[in-house]
């Protein structure tokens, strides 16, 4: 049985919808449910914050470590797998970092929030001596996407306004993966996974230069450089644990991206 914490999210939408396809066990406890007695098997912990941890640090603080202490300590599992972010590697000096690779933090820098409580998630499992496994989750696209992510603020753009003011630079870049691919792999790695950590995504960057010259081909738009702010590349994530466990064959998001619900 699998028990998705955060089912309304984009994140545990998906994979809750997942195994209702597939007829596996699952509960998808509500929001504050009581779950004190009640034996969950194999947890997903996809509770967290995105865009707006900024605005929210003591919720952020909650959802990615109070909430969290409160299951591993009290709850009843047979193991419980963290969805972190691959967004911890941003500081890496590497141009390609594994699931060892020492991550810098800088604590005067408020982005630094959301690093600093993933990797406080991410170590509480590890210290807690129950079976744990990490997710370190590249930037999922799909169906379902919040109204916040990149992707569905450009599409949503370019299909209404029909004038792109891009605000990064169009060579940043970063890792996306399918929500399918995320929700298949998240379910694996919790129910037979058998390491402690795994990079989750493509395995390749994508530059915003190449998303928006996708997007060109499919919608008929302008782009507005005039404000462009600073390039941000993260290094590649190494996927070869999920490749050599999981036979997993990325998809490339140049090729579905524009099928996007902008709904």
């Amino acid at each position: 049985m699998i028990t998705v914490l955060g089912a309304t999210g984009f994140i545990g939408s998906n994979i809750v919808e997942l195994l209702q396809r597939g007829n596996i066990e699952h509960y998808a406890p509500a929001r504050n449910e009581i779950l004190t007695g009640k034996k969950l098997g194999h947890v997903i912990y996809c509770i967290g914050l995105t865009a707006d941890f900024r605005s929210r640090p003591f919720d952020t603080v909650e959802a990615h470590v109070c909430a969290l202490a409160q299951i591993l300590q009290h709850g009843d599992f047979e193991s419980l797998t963290y969805l972190s972010s691959a967004r911890v590697y941003i500081n890496c000096n590497q141009s390609l970092v594994n699931e060892y690779a020492v991550i810098p933090v800088h604590p005067f820098d408020r982005d630094e929030l959301y690093t600093l409580t993933k990797l406080t998630g991410e170590r509480l499992c590890l210290s807690s001596g129950k079976k744990t496994k990490i997710v370190r989750l590249s930037n999922a696209y799909g169906k379902n996407m919040n109204p916040d992510n990149f992707l569905q603020q450009v599409l949503k753009t370019i299909t209404t306004e029909k004038v792109l003011s891009l605000q990064a630079s169009l060579s940043s870049a970063k890792d996306y993966i399918h929500i399918e691919d995320a929700a298949a792999l998240i379910i694996k790695i919790a129910t037979i996974g058998r390491e402690a950590a795994y990079n989750v995504g493509s395995g390749t960057n994508t530059s915003n230069e190449e998303i928006i010259n996708e997007f060109k081909r499919h919608f008929d738009f302008s782009l507005d450089v005039s404000n462009i702010g600073k390039e941000i590349i993260f290094p590649e994530l190494d996927i070869n644990r999920i490749k050599n466990e999981f036979n997993y064959v990325p998809k490339n998001i140049l090729k579905d991206i524009h099928l996007i619900n902008t709904a």
